[in-house]
């Protein structure tokens, strides 16, 4: 992918506490099996996007998370994404509809992103597994019992660096200041 000049690629999502994303990083690195992760553990918001006016992404991502609320969810369910050739192993949310509410209002608020009619918040456990270990994998994420309380109170900006790496970029608390 050539990128142009002053632009870059991102994506929006709710990032974990340090523990929980030490814990997950974990677990992820073993499902996978892999030491470093293509991006921190994280329940996106917005699938990755490109754009060349940074500030006007900055300013409005400070405007919107001013007007959000704080909430609380769990994650308990385990479930599966299957592709054609490739499947995923995730954690649901017991509130989806929160998580649902702010991929919808960062649409409206910033007509420059993209619009996903079929979101579904989740925590991604394993990623790009071949289907005939996808099964197993949800089983044994299953046998560890895993309950992920969270507060959700900022939304992060996530930005690709070269090689093909997401870092956190910007952290934007709701109810105002921006971190980072």
């Amino acid at each position: 992918m050539i990128l142009e000049k002053g632009e870059w690629e991102y994506f929006l999502g709710v990032g974990l506490p340090e523990k929980e994303n030490e814990i997950i990083s974990h677990l992820k690195s073993e499902l996978e099996g892999k030491e470093e992760l293509s991006s921190p553990p994280h329940i996106t918001l917005k699938k990755p996007f490109f754009v060349r006016n940074e500030s006007y992404l900055l300013q409005k991502l400070t405007k919107w998370s001013s007007e959000q609320n704080p909430f609380k969810v769990s994650f308990k369910q385990v479930a599966t994404f299957r592709h054609s050739r490739q499947g995923t192993v995730i954690l649901l949310p017991n509130k989806g509809e929160d998580f649902k509410r702010l991929e919808r209002g960062l649409s409206e608020e910033i007509p420059i992103l993209p619009v996903d009619s079929n979101y579904t918040p989740h925590l991604t456990m394993a990623n790009r597994l071949p289907l005939e270990e996808v099964d197993l994998v949800k089983q044994k994420v299953r046998e560890w019992k895993l309950e992920l309380d969270l507060k959700v109170e900022s939304v992060t900006l996530y930005k690709r660096f070269p090689p093909e790496v997401w870092r956190e970029y910007r952290t934007f608390r709701f109810g105002g200041e921006q971190i980072g």
